[in-house]
């Protein structure tokens, strides 16, 4: 078995985006490998033995693809065994809860 660079860094990327937030150790971690990367992270990932594997087998585009950040504007949901888009959330979910003084 071996540690997927590709998973670690991408589940960074999520954890480096949320802001105030208590980190584990781990996602701290996870959270600097990515801002670390970030900057030539197509890169990275093409070198990693996932995105080489990729390429080998004429895949090279996905590592492209998966190196992209902020360009997706929905979530997959699993639906009778097919990934459909998730449904966009309801006005009310997302208006910022007031606050009392």
């Amino acid at each position: 078995m071996r540690p997927a660079f590709e998973d670690f860094v991408g589940a960074g990327a999520v954890i480096a985006s949320i802001a105030g937030t208590r980190r584990t150790p781990e996602a701290e971690t996870a959270a600097a490998a990515y801002l670390d990367a970030r900057d030539d992270l197509e890169q990275r990932l093409s070198e990693c033995v996932s995105g080489r594997e990729l390429a080998e087998r004429g895949y090279d585009i996905d590592v492209t693809w998966a190196a992209a950040v902020d360009v997706s504007h929905t979530v997959p949901v699993l639906v009778d065994g097919k990934y459909v888009s998730a449904p966009p959330p309801s006005p009310a979910a997302t208006s910022a809860p007031s606050r009392r003084p």
